[in-house]
């Protein structure tokens, strides 16, 4: 994982940012080890759901200021969550059950994130 390294290669060099790095990261989220690691170095790390068949990001777990205080672990719990939109460029966005009924926006009921729009791969 590029964060990863990233911040083992900052923390041996001595390196820290201190305005502030933001790190947006996709695939597996990040472990609380990784988070941990890039908060040491001055990064706060954001992890993004996307789709090889389309253009970016869809979206993002919608941090909120009291998660801050939480412990890493509990902190890397919350930043792997998905479901608010994250790009507004012509497409629609739904997190939907097995049914394809839209899921309630509480946090916590699981479901599926469906997009479509003009950067969606034709037939897919």
């Amino acid at each position: 994982m590029v964060v990863s390294s990233l911040t083992q290669y900052c923390a041996t060099q001595g390196i820290r940012f201190e305005q502030g790095l933001k790190i947006v990261t996709a695939g597996a989220p990040p472990s609380p080890a990784v988070i941990r690691a890039a908060e040491a170095i001055g990064a706060d790390v954001a992890h993004v759901y996307g789709l090889t068949e389309t253009y970016g990001p869809h979206s993002i777990c919608a941090w909120r200021a009291e998660w801050d205080a939480l412990p890493t672990a509990e902190r890397a719990q919350l930043k792997a969550r998905q479901g608010v939109p994250y790009t507004a460029f012509g497409t629609d966005m739904r997190v939907v059950d097995a049914e394809m009924r839209d899921v309630p926006a509480d946090g916590e009921t699981m479901g599926e994130v469906i997009m479509r729009g003009n950067n969606v791969m034709l037939g897919y």
